[in-house]
């Protein structure tokens, strides 16, 4: 199996950012984290016996902020379903 997300987005959300306005006041930041355009390949091989099946699935994200750099992004899953 082969699979292509040629159009993926990440978001992640920091836990507590504050900002220092210009007046010197400190305020809370709320929702704040970090886009990612994440295109995805995965590959995988698995067997199929009635209704039950076995596979292994090797996932690679591209993280790219801003278009400025990459960051590569490797998850292996190994799974059964029955």
């Amino acid at each position: 199996m082969i699979a292509i997300n040629p159009v993926g987005f990440m978001r992640n959300f920091l836990h507590e950012v504050y900002e220092v306005q210009e007046d010197l006041t400190v305020v809370r930041k709320r929702f704040s984290g970090i886009s990612y355009y994440a295109p995805e390949i995965i590959v995988g091989i698995g067997k199929l016996k009635k209704n039950k099946a076995r596979f292994f699935n090797f996932h690679l994200m591209l993280l790219s902020k801003y278009n400025l750099g990459v960051s590569p992004l490797f998850h292996f899953e190994y799974g059964f379903r029955f």
